[in-house]
C-alpha cells in the first residue's frame, strides 16, 4: 500500500492538513508555556496519551507534566517532518518529528533520572536534556474541529549534559521567555484582542 493518496490534496484535505499541523504546533507552544487549558484543548475528552513514562488519560497527563515541568526554567519543542494520512474525511494519522531541549536544575534531578531510565545528573549539577522523538497521533474531526484521540510519543534519542552556570544571562529588561502566562506571547495576544491571554 502506498502512502500517497491522490484525494489527500484536494482543497478540503489541504485545509484539514493545515488544521492538523496547527494542532501540533499549538501543543508545543502550550507545553513550553505550561498553559494547561491550551494543552487540554488539543485532545478529545476521552483521549489517551502514551508518553512512555506516563500512559493514560489527559487529566493524568496534565498532572504528570505539571509535576515534572514545574522546576524546569526552560523547555522548547520544535517540530520538523510531518506525514499525515487520511483514513477517512474525519480520521487521520500523523507522524511528527520533534526535537526538544529542557533544563533540569539540581532540584529536578529525580524527574531527569526517571525520564532517562537511570542516567543521572551529578548531585549538585543542573543538566540539559536534549532529545529527538516522534508524535504518532490519531486525530479525529468532530463538529468541524480536529483533536487528538490517541498519542504515542516515540523516543528515538536522548542526551544529557551539564549546563554552564556561568553562561551569559539575559538582562532583566529584556523580553525573557517564561513558563507561564507572563510570557511575552500572552501580552501580545491580549494587545491584539485574542482570547485566553
Amino acid at each position: 500500500m502506498t502512502r500517497f493518496q491522490a484525494d489527500s490534496f484536494t482543497p478540503e484535505r489541504v485545509v484539514d492538513r493545515l488544521a492538523i499541523q496547527d494542532l501540533i504546533h499549538r501543543w508545543c507552544s502550550a507545553v513550553d508555556r505550561l498553559d494547561f487549558e491550551a494543552m487540554r484543548d488539543i485532545f478529545h475528552p476521552e483521549a489517551i496519551d502514551d508518553h512512555n513514562r506516563y500512559s493514560g488519560d489527559i487529566p493524568g497527563l496534565l498532572k504528570w507534566i505539571e509535576e515534572r515541568h514545574r522546576p524546569m526554567p526552560f523547555s522548547m519543542h520544535m517540530v520538523g517532518n510531518m506525514v499525515i494520512e487520511f483514513a477517512s474525511p474525519e480520521l487521520a494519522l500523523s507522524e511528527t518529528y520533534v526535537w526538544y531541549i529542557q533544563r533540569y536544575p539540581p532540584e529536578a534531578k529525580e524527574s531527569l533520572i526517571a525520564l532517562t531510565n537511570g542516567a543521572s545528573a551529578k548531585a549538585d549539577t543542573g543538566m540539559d536534556l536534549m532529545g529527538c522523538a516522534r508524535y504518532i497521533d490519531r486525530v479525529e474531526k468532530r463538529d468541524g474541529k480536529w483533536r487528538i484521540l490517541r498519542r504515542t510519543a516515540v523516543a528515538d534519542w536522548k542526551g544529557v549534559q551539564p549546563f554552564d552556570s556561568d553562561a551569559p544571562a539575559p538582562l532583566p529588561h529584556w523580553n525573557i521567555g517564561r513558563r507561564d502566562k507572563q510570557d511575552p506571547l500572552y501580552r501580545e495576544r491580549a494587545a491584539v484582542g485574542l482570547p485566553g491571554a
